[in-house]
């Protein structure tokens, strides 16, 4: 998971403690950091980006790691406070698989946690 917001990966990693315990989760705080990280662990099952991080945002990750043909079959969720169809519609066409809005409430971040948990992606755009 790459976010530079702490509450959300704090809270995030909390839940997914509580609602799926046998999943690993790795933090970066930004795309940069991602890549880094992704040269000395596992290829993971997901990659959660945000957009806006320093260094390196989220969608310049993406472009980055879709160029490696090794996470084909990774699936990216972008998070991001940006509801702009535009924007949601050119990181699906750069190869992210979901898109969430970041949450607003608690509730609204569980059901995020438990559609990763679950591979159940029904509320992505």
């Amino acid at each position: 998971m790459a976010d530079d917001d702490a509450d959300i990966t704090d809270m995030f990693r909390e839940m997914a403690d509580d609602q799926c315990p046998d999943i690993q989760i790795t933090l970066a705080g930004n795309g940069k950091e991602t890549l880094e990280l992704l040269k000395v662990i596992p290829i993971p099952d997901a990659i959660i980006l945000d957009i806006n991080m320093p260094l390196m945002n989220g969608k310049d990750c993406l472009f980055n790691i879709r160029s490696n043909p090794a996470y084909n079959g990774v699936t990216i969720i972008m998070l991001s406070s940006s509801n702009n169809a535009n924007e949601i519609k050119s990181c699906l066409s750069a190869g992210a698989n979901y898109y969430f809005v970041k949450p607003s409430s608690y509730l609204e971040l569980k059901t995020i946690v438990n559609s990763v948990c679950s591979g159940n992606f029904e509320y992505a755009a």
